[in-house]
C-alpha cells in the first residue's frame, strides 16, 4: 500500500502520483494506493482523474478525517509526496516527517519543504518534480528492494528523532538564548 496524506491539490503532485500509479503497477501489479485527502476546491477534478485512470479499483480515496494518521502511515509500505514546487508547504513537510517517524519509507520530490526532512538515499528517495516515470520507478525500487526498504524505515525514524525531536528543539532553543544573552 502506497499512501499520500494532505490537501487535495495538484500542486502537491496528486496528478503526478495518479499518472505514475499505472506505470508502477506494470512492475508491482498488486500495488494499491490510499489517498488521505483534506477536501479542497480541486477535489472533484482529482476524483475524476482517479475514475479516468483505469486504476480506480486499486485506489482508495478517503476524505473524512482519519482518527490516527500515524497508524495509517504505519500500516502502509511506502509514502509518496510528489510536491511540484518549493514551499508547497512550510518546511519541514510535516506529513513526510510523521511518516518517517513511524518507519514508513518515503519517496518524495526534491523540493525545499521536503529537503528539510528527506536525505536522499539515506532516509528516503528523492525524484524530480512532475515526473511520473521517475516517481513510478522510485516507488517500485523501494517496494521491491527489501534491503533499501528496511534502511529507509530505520533511518527515517532515526533522522526524525535526531533532527526534529524535542531534544533537538531544546538544543536549538538553548543555543539561541545563549547567543542572545552573550550579545
Amino acid at each position: 500500500m502506497i499512501v499520500f496524506a494532505g490537501r487535495a491539490e495538484t500542486v502537491r503532485g496528486l496528478d503526478t502520483l495518479l499518472a505514475a500509479f499505472p506505470l508502477l503497477r506494470e512492475h508491482v501489479p498488486d500495488a494499491r494506493l490510499r489517498l488521505l485527502l483534506i477536501p479542497r476546491p480541486e477535489l472533484p477534478d482529482i476524483v475524476a482523474r482517479v475514475r479516468a485512470s483505469g486504476q480506480a479499483a486499486a485506489i482508495e480515496l478517503v476524505t473524512d478525517p482519519v482518527p490516527d494518521l500515524l497508524a495509517e502511515f504505519a500500516s502502509a509500505q511506502v509514502g509518496a509526496w510528489p510536491f511540484k514546487f518549493d514551499y508547497t508547504t512550510s518546511p519541514p513537510a510535516m506529513a513526510v516527517a510523521e511518516a518517517m517517524s513511524v518507519g514508513l519509507p518515503v519517496v518524495a520530490t526534491d523540493v525545499i519543504c521536503v529537503r528539510a526532512v528527506l536525505e536522499p538515499g539515506v532516509n528516503g528517495l528523492a525524484v524530480p518534480p512532475a515526473d511520473a516515470q521517475a516517481l513510478a520507478s522510485g516507488l517500485a525500487r523501494v517496494l521491491l528492494d527489501e534491503v533499501m526498504w528496511r534502511r529507509f524505515a530505520q533511518e527515517g525514524v532515526r533522522s526524525v528523532r535526531d533532527r526534529l525531536g524535542w531534544d533537538r528543539a531544546a538544543e536549538t532553543t538553548a543555543a539561541a538564548y545563549a547567543a542572545a544573552l552573550a550579545s
